[in-house]
């Protein structure tokens, strides 16, 4: 939520993007670490969190997708219609072991192309 208080009319899209990778992927390592554990547990077995979980990642993607319409910029719309393949390539770059710059510059490609 810190990410979309912090986001005005004239941002551009890649900038406030950059900024929600790098509070996800660029923070704390052991919340990271934590949330993809949770992800597979959930994934690999019927857990009570599971649902909890869903709940989660669909409020997160209204809040890309909020954040989006919040820019009005040109590509705010790719954005906002790829809240979903956000979190997808998120979890997917969770996995890295090693994230560089040029690893979110990547992210932000596929986001916006």
């Amino acid at each position: 939520m810190e990410w979309m208080r912090e986001l005005f009319r004239d941002n551009p899209a890649d900038a406030a993007l950059s900024r929600l990778i790098d509070m996800l992927l660029f923070g704390d390592e052991h919340l990271r670490k934590l949330h993809i554990v949770l992800l597979a547990e959930c994934r690999l077995n019927e857990s009570p969190i599971s649902d909890i979980l869903q709940t989660h990642m669909e409020k997160w993607a209204v809040m890309v997708e909020v954040g989006a319409l919040k820019t009005q910029t040109a590509d705010a719309r790719k954005l906002r219609d790829r809240s979903h393949l956000f979190f997808t390539l998120l979890h997917g770059y969770m996995l890295k072991e090693n994230l560089s710059e040029a690893d979110k510059k990547e992210f932000i490609g596929m986001m916006l192309q």
